[in-house]
């Protein structure tokens, strides 16, 4: 069961303790070398954690924080400095936490649908934190595949639809940010699992995040249910810089007619 609302503590994720170089308790990490200093979750400051900081993230449960691998809306993603497999992401406040959460409920319909994701390796049931595996050797995302050419090529085109439709045809929709897909021989696979139930009145992400996987138009991809855009360049920019700046939605509105009026916080609902 998917929730329509997102809870305030959904059932947490124990680290996973067999994971090589994971975690320490108090003992162990006090006597590991290069850790320089010890701090609880609730300390952190998040543009302030130094390189091998060991964080309790659980009772007595030490993770020794390596460089800082990312950092966005939703959070701050570290290495873990004692495990090159695993990396953490931190959350920075309620929004990011819902979204945190968001991710944790999806992953049951990601793995019903036979789409893969990093392993989770332990989460917070309010959403503060995650771990997972790392997937250090990923060529192949949605970003790199745009960056190479000006267009997508047509097998990743249709990679993509088959991915799009397959949520699509179970009422759910997901992120399709081009930096979370991956594509593998076997379809394409995400970084994030987040999910959402698509609305009653016509929108889905298959005809709303596309545009931000489109160079100069992709008529040449027409397929069965897949939106083939031939919008010049300016209409396509506009509504990429729209996205993050606009809380209206005014010129997603005008493409797409069907576009909800939500709060620029919709993706948190």
């Amino acid at each position: 069961m998917f929730h329509s609302t997102i809870p305030e503590q959904i059932a947490s994720i124990p680290l996973n303790r067999k994971m090589p170089g994971l975690v320490f308790n108090w003992e162990q990490v006090a006597g590991l070398q290069g850790v320089k200093q010890i701090r609880s979750l609730e300390s952190i400051e998040f543009d302030e954690i130094p390189e091998n900081t060991a964080v309790e993230f659980e009772p007595d449960t030490f993770i020794v924080l390596g460089k800082k691998l990312g950092e966005g809306k939703q959070g701050i993603v570290y290495a873990v400095a004692t495990s090159p497999t695993a990396c953490l992401k931190i959350g920075r406040n309620e929004k990011s936490a819902k979204q945190f959460r968001r991710e944790l409920l999806g992953v049951q319909h990601y793995d019903a649908l036979g789409v893969k994701y990093p392993e989770i390796l332990g989460a917070d049931g309010y959403g503060r934190w995650i771990a997972k595996k790392r997937w250090r050797d990923v060529q192949n995302t949605g970003a790199t595949a745009l960056a190479v050419g000006r267009r997508l090529p047509d097998f990743l085109i249709r990679a993509l639809h088959r991915y799009v439709v397959k949520f699509e045809q179970t009422g759910l929709c997901a992120d399709w940010m081009p930096s979370n897909v991956v594509f593998t021989t076997n379809g394409c696979a995400t970084f994030e699992t987040p999910i959402w139930h698509i609305k009653s009145h016509g929108w889905t992400f298959a005809s709303t995040f596309l545009p931000l996987w489109i160079q100069e138009g992709i008529s040449e991809s027409i397929l069965t249910e897949f939106p083939p855009y031939n919008w010049p360049a300016s209409d396509i920019e506009a509504a990429r810089k729209a996205w993050a700046t606009d809380p209206t939605y005014e010129t997603w509105r005008k493409l797409f007619g069907k576009f909800p009026k939500l709060c620029s916080e919709w993706w948190s609902l």
